[in-house]
């Protein structure tokens, strides 16, 4: 049958016989022993198939044999040492050997359920194999659960830092301007603030109707004080009621003391004539119309000494130019409206 039993004299550490499987009964040697000093030995009647359930052993006095224990070696197996169910000790291959067939470790990325015995290929965790992670490993070939994938900003200047981000994921919004409106800088395409904003350069009256007004000017700084209309000191003592102009001038208003239409600056400065009486040269003609209209010499009764006095040359009495051209005042051949303004000039005149 290929089997054989062996006893062991495990009481005193020697092996008592090997019996070759050669048939039962009589062809059994009369005894299967080594002596071993003062172990006993046991009679080959007693070494049958019965042994396989027999637990206590006597000795050719019939003294029972202590420390003895029986066991069935097979000699099939598998022969193959490549085999992972290599036995060592078969000497007959029975056709069971698992030869290496794939991965057998279940954390490998190329484990393989069906494999019986491996085969050495198995490629275990080693690192990250997403590229879209930050922790990637080009060398990788086994992804090991260790991917950091991009979960936010990690710039620590930008505005919408995160924190708790562990991969940048791009979308940092760096400083790029000023973010206050109220800023003389501000820059409403800028998204995140750099630091930059000023108030200063852009101070000035914001109001257009004053004079102050600084069309450049973005935050007030309260300068707004002169407008048009508002009461003002020219400087000037030849006028009166000054004021603020729609130009952001102060003038007055040309004092005439004696009305008689030149201001009393351009009478004392200008023409010489007396600014408190109306005919200077008391030629019958005010000094104004002598200057405006006749074309005389406000301080000269007869400008043109011709022994013809300006008033009434003026009025056409002179040279016979009444008869000539009645009407015509100022001697320009012509009468029009320039006649008429001269004789409503004199139009009213007491005379002596």
């Amino acid at each position: 049958s290929g089997s054989a039993w062996r006893i062991w004299n495990t009481g005193c550490g020697w092996e008592i016989g090997l019996v070759e499987d050669i048939g039962f009964g009589e062809n059994w040697n009369r005894y299967a022993r080594y002596y071993t000093g003062f172990c006993n030995e046991i009679p080959v009647e007693q070494l049958g198939l019965e042994a396989l359930t027999t637990t206590t052993f006597y000795d050719g006095f019939g003294q029972p044999l202590t420390g003895l224990e029986t066991s069935l070696d097979s000699f099939e197996g598998c022969t193959d040492p490549a085999a992972c169910n290599y036995d060592s000790t078969a000497v007959c291959d029975d056709g069971s050997c698992h030869l290496p067939d794939g991965c057998t470790n279940p954390v490998a990325c190329n484990y393989n359920s069906a494999a019986l015995c491996d085969d050495g290929s198995c490629i275990l965790p080693d690192g990250c194999t997403d590229s879209m992670a930050c922790n990637y490993n080009s060398a990788a070939l086994c992804d090991d659960g260790s991917c950091i994938l991009p979960d936010g900003c990690t710039d620590p200047t930008a505005c919408n830092f995160n924190s708790t981000a562990l991969c940048d994921d791009g979308s940092c919004i760096l400083p790029d301007g000023c973010t206050n409106p109220g800023a003389c800088n501000f820059d409403s395409a800028a998204l995140c603030d750099d630091g930059s904003c000023e108030f200063t350069s852009c101070l000035g009256c914001t109001d257009p109707t004053a004079c102050e007004y600084d069309s450049s000017a973005l935050i007030d700084d309260g300068s707004c004080a002169t407008y048009p209309g508002d009461s003002c000191d020219d400087g000037n003592v030849y006028t009166a009621n000054d004021e603020i102009q729609m130009n952001c001038l102060c003038e007055g208003t040309p004092i005439d003391t004696d009305g008689d239409g030149i201001s009393d600056e351009d009478e004392i400065n200008v023409y010489g004539t007396d600014p408190y009486l109306q005919d200077s040269d008391y030629d019958g003609l005010t000094d104004g119309l002598e200057i405006t209209l006749a074309g005389t010499d406000p301080l000269d009764p007869d400008t043109n000494d011709n022994g013809c006095g300006d008033a009434e040359e003026f009025a056409g009495l002179c040279g016979g130019n009444s008869g000539s051209c009645p009407g015509d005042y100022n001697n320009d051949s012509q009468v029009n409206t320039a006649d008429l303004l001269l004789f409503l000039g004199f139009f009213g005149t007491v005379c002596e």
